[in-house]
């Protein structure tokens, strides 16, 4: 009788109620692009970029197809690196905002490691001046890197400790010294990011936001959790340590909300363009008045041909059921509970941030 009592006891307990997911909104086919605002304003981390609106995408390529989540940037034309304009390309917002969830987003294709490239896929908040209402970086990596760094940018008050997780925390605090450093770990999986992330046929990113805490994990194509592919995702159930986690000495409500899903690639700008000479890329020494990075993406449009995105889908999910995010059971409870469902809940800028 000692496993029956031992499971009805810990059911009892407050916050350990069985929980599950409800699948709340798919962005994918035919109706992805009509779930997305298209930003066209000024790039606000000063990158030598022009993003076009949907008609302007669609008649000149950008997006290939309406009814296909695929989009890159102009990879045709030779451009005047003394024009402020910039590269055609994309940034689009969700028109939903959100507070908590979980986001699967199964992502084919992302931006290859390329000079010059500063792609992200990343949420923002849409309440107040950046990053009042925080900022979460996904995905995010410059030039010809191969390493992801996912990152949080928020008010001051939130510090987070590392623990937990798999990538290498590289900043702690969120707010450093203006929100632009942000805190951030680095995955060390050369299949994270670009190159080598479209090379083994993409993967999954996983966003688990709760007030506890947010979790983001990566899992390669090969990797994909069982819960992910049925349809059912559960975090508690298989999908192991978190890659990285933001908790710690942060009130999660306070400094994320009313964030939106973000996608944009940019062009050198405060991050790219900064490192840029540091990651070997191609320099001009002289022989242009402009700065190398924008010479070389002006210069060099058949370097963007795998600059694009493809998104096999986004979901969102949020809670059912009443529980304390991401219980953690004893060693000894697992098999005498073969039958109860145990779930989860629900950029780092070095030198610029997403706004």
């Amino acid at each position: 009788m000692l496993a029956p009592l031992l499971v009805t006891s810990l059911l009892a307990l407050p916050g350990c109620l069985a929980q599950s997911f409800t699948l709340t909104d798919t962005y994918s086919g035919s109706n992805f692009f009509n779930k997305f605002n298209f930003f066209t304003g000024g790039d606000p981390t000063a990158g030598w970029v022009h993003y076009v609106d949907y008609n302007t995408a669609l008649s000149t390529g950008l997006i290939p197809n309406a009814n296909n989540p695929l989009w890159g940037v102009d990879h045709t034309n030779v451009l005047d690196p003394g024009n402020p304009a910039g590269r055609p390309s994309i940034r689009i917002s969700s028109q939903k905002t959100y507070n908590h969830g979980l986001f699967i987003a199964d992502v084919e294709h992302m931006p290859d490691s390329t000079c010059g490239l500063w792609p992200a896929y990343w949420f923002l908040g849409q309440t107040g001046t950046w990053p009042n209402s925080g900022e979460l970086d996904v995905i995010e990596g410059v030039n010809n890197g191969h390493t992801n760094l996912i990152s949080a940018h928020t008010k001051s008050g939130c510090t987070i400790s590392g623990s937990g997780q798999t990538a290498t925390l590289q900043t702690n605090d969120c707010a450093v010294p203006d929100g632009t450093t942000g805190c951030s770990s680095s995955d060390p999986r050369t299949n994270s990011y670009g190159s080598g992330f479209n090379a083994q046929g993409g993967g999954v990113y996983a966003v688990d936001w709760t007030s506890a805490d947010i979790r983001v994990w990566f899992f390669p194509r090969s990797a994909i959790p069982a819960s992910i592919s049925s349809g059912n995702p559960n975090p508690q159930a298989d999908f192991g340590t978190p890659t990285a986690v933001f908790g710690g000495s942060c009130n999660i409500d306070a400094m994320f909300f009313d964030m939106a899903i973000v996608f944009d690639t940019t062009f050198c700008g405060q991050w790219a363009g900064q490192v840029y000479q540091g990651q070997g890329c191609p320099m001009y020494n002289g022989q242009a008045s402009w700065p190398s990075c924008v010479t070389y993406v002006a210069q060099n449009p058949n370097a963007f041909t795998q600059a694009y995105w493809e998104i096999n889908y986004i979901k969102v999910f949020q809670q059912t059921g009443g529980a304390v995010e991401h219980v953690v059971l004893p060693s000894a409870v697992p098999s005498l509970m073969s039958n109860v469902t145990v779930a989860s809940v629900a950029m780092g800028r070095p030198t610029g941030a997403h706004a």
